[in-house]
């Protein structure tokens, strides 16, 4: 019946109600919305990027409330959305004539790996470029278990070179734990393309990317896959914790305790919605 009747136009919305004279059709809570902003543009930017931007921030805090204990709300949302939307629009202005038509909202998600194969998820974070760096990586197996991880104070770096330094770290973990059949993943699509075209070319003037190749000839069946930060959190938390120390390579037969939640929240398969051109 409900549907029946949001099909037939007649829910008493507060559009409806409003257009038969009966109050107003301004949103009760903030006093600025109503129905006919879907049709709207607000300083240029449509509607529909603005409704996208602001259903994939709802779900990014509702994640972070419930995986982050120290995680408050913004105090103005509104304005956060809006300026994400404006950041966006600029941004995929300049990549198509006609970006509206190649917006849409995706999931993204950890996936684990084929049976009889390891996922190595690396990170590697910089605060400066260069900067302060560090990185991180975890081995799981295709039930999402955890194999083992690694965390290294690096130094200073560009935020590059410590992506590749948690690729190279990570491969030469897990050759020391005589693995094979690994599928290595991170969110650096920069470095996953410089490791593919040196793959095809056999040289690289990058001398991180040498010796990747060569640890991966070493380990035998590797793969490498680019995937989004959102799909990466694991590694991202223990490269930021890498920082936390200045010890170098530290091997971690068991997780941090902090880390068992992002590691259940991946098991779940608890997806992110991102937006963006496709």
């Amino acid at each position: 019946m409900h549907i029946w009747r949001i099909a037939h136009g007649n829910l008493p919305t507060k559009k409806k109600l409003s257009s038969q004279g009966l109050g107003s059709d301004i949103c009760p809570i903030c006093n600025r919305w109503n129905l006919n902003n879907r049709r709207a543009s607000m300083g240029g930017i449509p509607w529909v990027v603005i409704f996208a931007i602001a259903c994939s921030s709802f779900w990014h805090w509702r994640n972070l409330v419930l995986y982050e204990e120290d995680f408050a709300l913004p105090n103005d949302p509104t304005s956060i959305i809006l300026s994400l939307a404006d950041q966006y629009w600029t941004a995929a202005s300049h990549c198509t004539n006609d970006p509206i038509q190649h917006i849409a909202p995706f999931n993204v998600k950890w996936d684990p790996p084929p049976v009889d194969w390891i996922k190595l998820n690396t990170d590697g974070t910089a605060y400066g470029n260069p900067g302060n760096a560090g990185c991180g990586g975890i081995l799981r197996d295709h039930k999402g278990e955890w194999i083992g991880g690694f965390t290294s104070h690096i130094g200073s770096c560009s935020a590059l070179d410590a992506e590749l330094w948690g690729i190279l770290k990570g491969l030469a973990f897990t050759k020391k734990k005589g693995l094979n059949s690994i599928m290595v993943e991170c969110d650096s699509k920069e470095a996953i393309t410089l490791i593919d075209k040196a793959k095809s070319s056999g040289f690289s003037f990058n001398q991180f990317i040498n010796r990747i190749i060569m640890l991966a000839s070493d380990i035998g069946r590797v793969t490498f896959l680019h995937n989004f930060r959102e799909a990466n959190t694991c590694a991202d938390w223990l490269a930021k914790f890498s920082l936390s120390s200045n010890v170098g390579l530290v091997e971690l037969a068991d997780p941090p305790s902090d880390l068992m939640r992002f590691i259940a929240r991946d098991k779940l398969g608890i997806s992110s919605c991102r937006v963006g051109l496709v």
